[in-house]
């Protein structure tokens, strides 16, 4: 875009000098005439290098070193789209009032102040032109340059410069390619910034769920940064993490047999088994009951048969023992619910994301009930012969409950890809163009874990005698519930411009460009309960759908 010539006055040509650090003036004391040539910006010099002040007698500024004339900087040229040289010093721009950058010209001692002698890298301009008062341009050569450029208020940065900066060729760019984590960052700027005619490629996002943001300006509320003839390339955001399976839930122990005293199973993270009945006395201790624990019902203990204690009835049978009742499964789990967003603009400029709701874990199983006695006869001398006695069997004890499966872990949600970002910053746009980036694919859920067997019973003990039989199994133990899947990832965004907070925005001849959201990751399955019949606990959520956005405002 074409710019006015404006000449400035006497009394206010202080406001555009080169500032300090003071630049060297021509001293030569000869009429020699410059080599430069304002028309082909070329050195036509002939005199001896190493000597470049003029030789003749008269007022200093004579140069043949190639260099354009010095410059009073009592006339301003801002550099312009079309390449216009308004002040006639040979370049788009003040060369008085400018740094240069090539890094094929570059030798060591180059100072940046001329184009013959330019610095190698755009931050290193920036932070000497930084130095200046007032602050110094940054006119910087075509090619591909690999740094981030952190802004400092006052320098702007022009680029796309042919060799020599003689003119300027917008199909040939000076390409910024961002290291991580951004290609330009511009904070607490204290003045106005403008930057034209660049090629700005944010660098893709390397760690899981990560956002990619090209461009973030934070907390300049009252200047303006202003992005003219550029093209602003957005890199990608980083994939979701994979939520880690959970593990399968631990078993609960089984009941000791009868004749290893009847005890029933323990548990740590669910119920006890029932201890098995004491059928050696008369009468029998009868089987305790498994435990319950939270929604699930221990185990009866198993049937106390009737006995003859007293011996009023001659030669009768003994009669087994009843099995322990299988203690309750436990309740399943809940399946993870995936995140109502992909996320939002932090105050800091970060992306970012929400997070699921949590997948439960599975509730545990409870104890069984401990096995029944045998029963227990008498037989008096009444009976006649000899009297005997037949005693009941120990009851097994019954088995503990499973421990319930854990849930899955939630998925990452996939990281957002952000070509420019303005938190509380004012913002310019002109004839620019964004390429939106690919938001990363969210991760899957992780499956929720399978919960432990419960313990087996253990078996009743043979009663004494002839006719001793076998006293009661205890019941197995609950089931534990399985854990619920977890939630899958949302898919990142892909956004052009992301603002929030104070500052100024306008945009005009914007072209965006491109775009592709990540894809939301899938729930993890809910895991197995042991149950009868076997049951599966719910499966996550698949994450939420994320979008590619122009424009993205609270």
């Amino acid at each position: 875009m074409p710019r006015t010539r404006v000449v400035l006055s006497l009394a206010s040509s202080s406001l555009l000098s080169c500032g300090s650090p003071t630049p060297i003036a021509g001293t030569g004391e000869g009429s020699g005439e410059s080599g430069w040539d304002a028309q082909t910006s070329t050195g036509t010099t002939a005199a001896d290098p190493a000597d470049p002040q003029g030789t003749g007698t008269g007022g200093g500024g004579g140069s043949d070193s190639g260099e354009p004339p010095p410059a009073s900087c009592d006339q301003v040229d801002p550099p312009d789209l079309a390449g216009v040289d308004a002040d006639g010093d040979g370049v788009d721009g003040t060369v008085c009032a400018s740094l240069f950058v090539d890094p094929t010209l570059w030798v060591p001692g180059n100072d940046g102040t001329v184009p013959s002698k330019p610095l190698a890298t755009i931050s290193d301009a920036i932070a000497r032109a930084s130095e200046y008062s007032p602050p110094r341009a940054v006119l910087v050569a075509a090619g591909d340059y690999a740094e981030t450029l952190d802004l400092r208020g006052g320098v702007s940065i022009y680029g796309s410069y042919t060799a020599g900066f003689a003119a300027r060729d917008l199909e040939t760019p000076t390409r910024v390619t961002g290291v991580l984590p951004w290609a330009v960052v511009g904070r607490n700027l204290s003045d106005d910034v403008w930057l034209q005619a660049l090629e700005l490629v944010g660098p893709d996002a390397t760690e899981p769920g990560a956002s990619a943001t090209a461009v973030l300006l934070v907390d300049n509320p009252a200047v303006r940064v202003t992005l003219e003839g550029l093209r602003i390339v957005a890199g990608a955001g980083g994939e979701g993490e994979v939520g880690f399976d959970a593990p399968p839930a631990v078993a609960g122990l089984p009941g000791l047999h009868g004749i290893q005293g009847g005890e029933g199973g323990f548990a740590n993270c669910s119920g006890h088994g029932g201890d098995g009945a004491v059928g050696l006395v008369c009468p029998p201790v009868p089987p305790a009951d498994g435990d319950d624990v939270l929604a699930a019902l221990g185990g009866a203990g198993g049937a106390v048969p009737p006995g003859d204690c007293m011996g009023s009835v001659c030669g009768e049978h003994s009669i087994e023992g009843g099995d322990g009742s299988r203690g309750g499964d436990g309740t399943l789990g809940d399946g993870g619910i995936a995140a109502l967003a992909p996320g939002e603009l932090g105050e800091d400029g970060s992306w970012v994301a929400w997070s699921p709701t949590t997948a439960t874990a599975g509730l545990p199983g409870a104890g069984g009930g401990g096995g029944g006695p045998a029963s227990y006869d008498v037989d008096g001398a009444s009976c006649g012969g000899v009297p005997q006695v037949t005693n009941g069997g120990m009851g097994g004890g019954g088995g503990a409950g499973g421990c319930g499966g854990a849930g899955g872990q939630p998925g990452g949600a996939g990281g957002a890809s952000i070509a420019v970002v303005a938190v509380d910053s004012g913002l310019v746009l002109r004839s620019t163009t964004i390429v939106r980036g690919r938001g990363g694919d969210g991760g899957r859920g992780g499956n929720g874990g399978m919960g432990g067997f419960g313990g087996a019973g253990g078996l009743g003990s043979i009663g004494e005698g002839v006719m001793g039989v076998q006293a009661g199994r205890g019941g197995d133990g609950g089931g534990g519930g399985g854990g619920g899947g977890g939630a899958g990832g949302c898919g990142g965004m892909s956004i052009a411009i992301a603002r929030r907070g104070a500052g100024s925005y306008v945009a005009t001849t914007l072209a965006v460009e491109s775009g592709e959201a990540g894809t939301p990751g899938a729930g993890g399955q809910g895991g197995v309960s042991p149950s009868w019949p076997v049951m599966h606990a719910p499966d996550g959520e698949p994450g939420c759908e994320a979008a590619v956005v122009e424009l993205l405002e609270p």
